[in-house]
């Protein structure tokens, strides 16, 4: 390797890890501070990319998805009281009870 470049890695194969369950969810720049916050976490999510940009959408996306899972599509319907008045004769029976 030529003098000069022994500081730069370039075998890097990811720019910007993102984790999504982890200790701490976020963004980070190195697989060392992404380690810290998977290892030890039972069913952690985690993922190199190859730009920080791409990191950043992924895991705002991951958030909105996520957002959009715990929150109940629609209200449930209240029934409508029934009104007494909208019983009629015909609905009692033909005996009379004192």
């Amino acid at each position: 390797m030529p003098r000069g470049f022994d500081d730069i890695k370039l075998s890097r194969r990811h720019a910007a890890y993102v984790v999504f369950e982890g200790f701490e969810p976020g963004v980070y720049s190195t697989w060392q501070e992404t380690e810290a916050q998977v290892r030890g976490y039972r069913n952690n999510k985690y993922k190199g990319f190859p730009s920080p940009e791409k990191a950043r959408r992924a895991y705002n996306r991951y958030l909105k998805e996520k957002e959009a899972i715990s929150k109940p599509k629609s209200k449930p319907k209240k029934q409508k009281p029934i009104k007494r008045s909208a019983v009629i004769d015909d609905d009692l029976p033909p005996w009379d009870i004192d």
